[in-house]
């Protein structure tokens, strides 16, 4: 679970070709050079925490899926638990 350059930029490149966009049209939208997208998806640069966010709220992602390759599913857990306590409660009545 570290961040790797080449691996973020990849997701980079994957989530703008999916929203059928260019290069040029994502560094417009982010107000950026063609040239620094570049290096973002080959993995020759890194991302500052601002265009980080710019990107992943721009691409409709999380950061962490940018960053790790993963989302962490909190709702997703919190939704889990609330399925939960009924079971539990009726199991305890059986008890």
């Amino acid at each position: 679970m570290y961040y790797n350059l080449k691996e973020s930029g990849r997701r980079i490149q994957n989530l703008r070709k999916q929203k059928g966009l260019t290069q040029g049209q994502l560094a417009e939208k982010l107000n950026i050079s063609m040239c620094t997208i570049g290096r973002i998806e080959r993995g020759e640069q890194g991302l500052s925490i601002d265009l980080l966010i710019e990107i992943s709220v721009y691409l409709g992602v999380q950061t962490d899926y940018i960053l790790l390759g993963y989302s962490i599913q909190t709702v997703s857990v919190k939704q889990q638990i609330r399925e939960l306590i009924p079971k539990l409660q009726r199991l305890e009545q059986t008890m």
